[in-house]
């Protein structure tokens, strides 16, 4: 009987000498910093709690990137806009090409460099890394590719005049804004001319026309000549519009000059 109790007791028993031996280990440990701190008093005693095992608050839990990382990241906008300009020569080159699916690589080679005009400026301002260099080829990027395109395709286009006019409104637009931003850049009032919304909208507008153009160029389907002729009109209307938008000025600014 009195063993029986013994072994239901020897569980107690041994919680409570675990307990009291880590609590003789924790003063052994106190007693040897208190010597420690004696026998050389310069340097400053530590003393551990629960505070002092938290993590500060100002110390960053997620891993920083570095100056250099943080230097290639900023790069890849404006390498994008240069390979937008690199891969012109290839959309005339394969445009011409006389091969069967040249029509194909020639829509192919437009729907990326389009594409990207829309990631490397959601990049930058997502990373913002913008730049003098980036805010200047980006506009050019976009002027070059869809000045080239509408050449191109008027050059083949057999749908009637519409296309050739509307070609020719478009670049005559973009030598003239082009002309008339370095002007204001010479005065030190560039800010006058910024790209606006109405711009932005038929950059897309344009680059849309000439998509569809294209995709009819290489699958022709019933309804998609119109939709690629009336998507042209309005991108030309809007470019007209834009253009306009940017000698609104005051008429005392543009005569004191």
């Amino acid at each position: 009987m009195l063993s029986g109790r013994f072994l239901v007791f020897c569980p107690f028993v041994q919680t409570v000498s675990i307990r009291l031996q880590k609590k003789n280990n924790h003063r052994v440990h106190l007693t040897r910093m208190e010597k420690y701190s004696t026998l050389y008093p310069s340097i400053p005693r530590m003393e551990l709690n629960n505070d002092s095992l938290k993590v500060p608050k100002n110390i960053p839990t997620t891993p920083q990137k570095s100056p250099n990382t943080r230097g290639m990241i900023s790069h890849i906008p404006l390498i994008l806009t240069w390979i937008r300009i690199g891969v012109i020569p290839l959309f005339v080159f394969a445009f011409y090409l006389p091969i069967a699916h040249s029509s194909i690589v020639c829509l192919s080679i437009f729907l990326f460099a389009s594409f990207s005009d829309y990631l490397d400026g959601y990049l930058a301002r997502k990373w913002n890394c913008t730049s003098s260099l980036g805010s200047f080829l980006d506009p050019v990027a976009d002027k070059l590719l869809v000045t080239i395109a509408l050449i191109l395709l008027s050059s083949t286009y057999r749908g009637g005049i519409l296309l050739p006019i509307c070609t020719c409104i478009i670049v005559s637009r973009e030598i003239f804004v082009s002309a008339w931003r370095e002007w204001m850049t010479a005065l030190g009032k560039r800010e006058r001319v910024a790209v606006g919304i109405w711009g932005k909208l038929k950059t897309t507008l344009q680059m849309t026309s000439i998509s569809l153009f294209l995709i009819d160029r290489t699958f022709p389907i019933f309804g998609l000549l119109l939709a690629s002729q009336i998507t042209c009109v309005v991108a030309t209307v809007l470019s007209v519009y834009s253009a306009l938008s940017y000698v609104q000025t005051k008429p005392s600014f543009v005569i004191g000059e």
